[in-house]
């Protein structure tokens, strides 16, 4: 009897634990692909959902169109408490521009500068774009981003800079550092809660499939390694 309870016991925890390993990969594919539908309609100039998938808030701030780009310009918050927010600025090309085809490419020359009084960037300076191609990400998306960290309310000069070190637009823009939530809440887009991915995960439940099946395969193996197992011990009796 005891060899059964053990049995049985053993079975559960090996039937939980490929289940949940199962359930875990095919929820991260999921949100895979419900992080590549938010892509593609950033791919059309459409970046809410591809904000709200990352975001706590977002606010538009600035759009401008040039001859061969569409810029956008967004504030967001990325700290539950708030208190640190970043400018993302889109760049969608409207035309065939040049980009770099290797990862590798020194001749981009691709770069954002910001300035005001509390803060002066240039992507080149920083260690996450330094020599690297920003314009690569051309040949898998119709955009590429830039992100600047800032920490006051402020009037900035926005400069960006085409692979071959042209300007693309020299503009002043207003930016509001924001910590207040009720302001945020009134005045910013909030991001998807845990329920409202939850919802979006929802929407095609056939990743569950597998979470069924590999179940289904669990217990029925179990069951009958139980069966040979237990007659053979009481025939052995």
């Amino acid at each position: 009897m005891t060899r059964k309870i053990l049995y049985i016991i053993g079975s559960i925890l090996v039937i939980f634990l490929v289940s949940y390993f199962t359930l875990s990969m095919q929820t991260k594919k999921r949100n895979q692909d419900v992080y590549n539908d938010q892509i593609e309609l950033a791919n059309q100039g459409d970046y809410v959902g591809f904000l709200k998938y990352q975001t706590y808030f977002h606010k538009s701030i600035a759009s401008f169109t040039t001859e061969s780009y569409q810029i956008d310009i967004y504030a967001i918050v990325i700290s539950k408490d708030y208190q640190k927010a970043e400018l993302v600025v889109f760049l969608r090309p409207l035309t065939d521009v040049k980009k770099a085809n290797e990862a590798t490419d020194e001749s981009d020359r691709s770069r954002i500068v910001l300035h005001g009084d509390n803060l002066s960037f240039d992507s080149k300076d920083e260690d996450n774009y330094g020599d690297f191609p920003v314009t690569y990400g051309l040949n898998r998306y119709n955009f590429y981003y830039y992100t600047i960290p800032y920490e006051a309310t402020d009037d900035y000069i926005i400069s960006l800079y085409d692979y071959d070190g042209l300007v693309i637009l020299s503009e002043g823009i207003n930016v509001a550092f924001i910590t207040n939530e009720n302001t945020l809440n009134n005045e910013y887009v909030k991001g998807f809660t845990a329920q409202e991915v939850s919802e979006l995960l929802a929407l095609d439940q056939s990743y569950l499939k597998s979470v069924y099946i590999v179940f289904s395969l669990s217990v029925g193996i179990m069951v009958v390694i139980g069966y040979f197992y237990f007659r053979k011990l009481n025939l052995n009796k």
